[in-house]
């Protein structure tokens, strides 16, 4: 029970751990916070180029004002419906910002076919992404929209609708950051 084959695991963890309270980290940043927190100079006989750290897990709360779906919603081709994910926020005492962040992931060979809405829990819908003549593939950006009008706690949804036929995809992902 020692060597790289049990350190990986652990760190796996840890890495999973950071990734659920800060869901928009990218790989670069779970390294730098599993770096940072670690315990320096601890460790006996590391070894030869060893950075002699300790893994150490600062457990912190999750954000109730920030939460993500990884679940996977066919898109179906036009002219089929629009199809929704769904975050339900709760337990989120601010106001949403005016700077509020919608990561979205969506698997598509034709993002220009694509419309994307955010819907607040009230029915409000923000245009995120327009039918265009974008030919490039998939979706993986953050919006920023303000949200500041907007009740934090309900239902969000991400509406997406494929516009042109001859394809399909899937959203594959998003978060909301109040």
């Amino acid at each position: 029970l020692s060597g790289t084959s049990m350190a990986a695991a652990h760190v796996a963890g840890a890495a999973a751990l950071l990734l659920n309270a800060s869901p928009t980290w990218s790989p670069a940043q779970v390294s730098a916070g599993l770096a940072t927190n670690a315990t320096l100079n601890v460790v006996n006989n590391a070894g030869a180029g060893s950075p002699n750290r300790l893994l150490y897990v600062r457990a912190a709360p999750p954000d109730p004002c920030s939460r993500a779906n990884g679940a996977n919603v066919a898109i179906p081709d036009y002219p089929g419906s629009a199809v929704s994910s769904t975050i339900n926020v709760s337990g989120c005492a601010r106001v949403p910002s005016t700077g509020a962040r919608v990561e979205v992931h969506i698997i598509h060979p034709f993002r220009g076919d694509l419309l994307v809405d955010l819907v607040a829990p009230d029915g409000s819908a923000y245009r995120l992404l327009s039918p265009s003549l974008d030919s490039g593939d998939d979706v993986h950006t953050v919006f920023v929209v303000n949200l500041s009008a907007e009740l934090p706690n309900g239902s969000w949804r991400l509406r997406v609708a494929d516009r042109r036929a001859g394809n399909t995809g899937q959203i594959d992902g998003w978060a909301l950051h109040l």
